[in-house]
């Protein structure tokens, strides 16, 4: 959401506007009656052949992944916490941590001693990580909506996310993955991982009830809700 006077009066004199979930939409809902909700969609993001080659490395491995930027609000002390938590009982799984930002060194301090923990640094090819990928988490302290969950439901993974901001909106528990209570600390988790790599049935539940939600997240249905929008306006008397 775009912040300032400015971006406030063009809200206000706008014809239409969109939020990105109920959260986005319910604050601009004060500026502007006409308040509809799109979702985003996935990106079709590109993948690279020399990168899935490098992480092949990974292949005999359960796979946690978290995308994002590495900034506080990312909550990525979470994931290194819950990696700790399942380190020894766990040794299959393994957590690869994509991005960079201007915590990254005190991050990787934290890590230290974890067999269990890989940060790959920034990359552009989302897709290529998302191919190995088994589960995504999304421990946010807050998202507008956490567009990387629907880059994951692309390629049919499930996510354990934070109950936070526009994730609930998107994460159907039981089918597309699990929410957690940020202040229950990630034994919560850990609880919902072990269930999930224990019971490959479950497992597999989950990936079958990506599969079965994610049309609703494909640029088609996007454009298509946009365009209603339009036809809308054009129409208007």
């Amino acid at each position: 959401m775009l912040k300032g006077k400015l971006s406030e009066s063009t809200y206000r004199k706008a014809d239409y506007v969109v939020g990105i979930s109920k959260k986005v939409a319910s604050n601009l809902s004060g500026l502007n009656s006409n308040v509809s909700i799109i979702y985003d969609s996935y990106s079709n993001l590109p993948s690279n052949k020399d990168e899935e080659v490098t992480l092949q490395a990974y292949s005999n491995k359960f796979v946690v992944t978290q995308i994002g930027s590495l900034i506080d609000i990312k909550n990525v002390p979470y994931t290194i916490e819950l990696a700790r938590l399942v380190e020894r009982q766990y040794p299959d799984i393994h957590f690869l941590i994509v991005g960079e930002g201007k915590l990254e060194e005190e991050l990787k301090s934290q890590a230290q001693g974890l067999s269990n923990v890989t940060f790959l640094g920034f990359t552009p090819y989302i897709s290529s990580v998302l191919s190995i990928t088994n589960l995504l988490i999304m421990p946010s302290k807050n998202e507008g909506l956490g567009s990387s969950i629907l880059e994951a439901y692309q390629h049919n993974v499930p996510v354990i996310g934070s109950n936070v901001g526009g994730i609930p909106e998107i994460v159907e528990v039981g089918q597309s993955g699990y929410l957690v209570d940020l202040d229950n600390g990630p034994e919560e988790a850990v609880a919902h991982l072990e269930h999930i790599v224990r019971d490959k049935s479950s497992y597999a539940t989950l990936r079958e009830g990506v599969k079965a939600i994610k049309r609703k997240y494909s640029p088609e249905t996007m454009v298509q809700s946009y365009q209603s929008i339009y036809n809308q306006l054009v129409t208007k008397p």
